[in-house]
């Protein structure tokens, strides 16, 4: 008898090392949440949708063949003074942005026209096609 009691207190070790997993392990169970289920086809569309809004992104960053005029650099050294073409008397104050705000975030290569409110302050009147159909009065 004394040769079957080591082999018995290993076998009653190992069952309450078992007893102790299944408890545990039946806790660990009822305290935890269960873990949320993705379907395959919702992944392929998110992953399709990302794709997708990319090309978007990298189209309306493209150029557009509309050019622009770059203004020429002057060799007008630092601190001189620049004259104006026009006389003095044309002068204006600004008022405020029509239609669109400083600051304002435009997606890249968009087209847009930007107007401004001003008012004449100088003594000379203004002339051109915009000017007398813009006057207040």
């Amino acid at each position: 008898m004394l040769q079957n009691k080591p082999r018995l207190a290993m076998l009653t070790v190992l069952l309450l090392a078992l007893v102790l997993v299944v408890v545990l392990s039946m806790r660990a169970a009822s305290l935890g949440t269960p873990a949320p289920t993705v379907s395959l086809e919702s992944e392929r569309t998110a992953a399709v949708a990302t794709f997708g809004s990319g090309l978007t992104r990298t189209a309306q960053a493209r150029p557009t063949n509309t050019s622009t005029a770059t203004p020429l650099p002057t060799d007008t050294p630092a601190g001189t003074p620049l004259t104006s073409p026009t006389p003095t008397c044309y002068k204006l104050h600004y008022v405020r942005d029509v239609n669109v705000a400083d600051y304002t975030v435009m997606i890249p290569g968009l087209m847009f026209t930007k107007t401004w409110e001003v008012e004449n302050t100088g003594t000379c009147a203004w002339s051109g096609a915009n000017a007398s159909a813009n006057a207040n009065p």
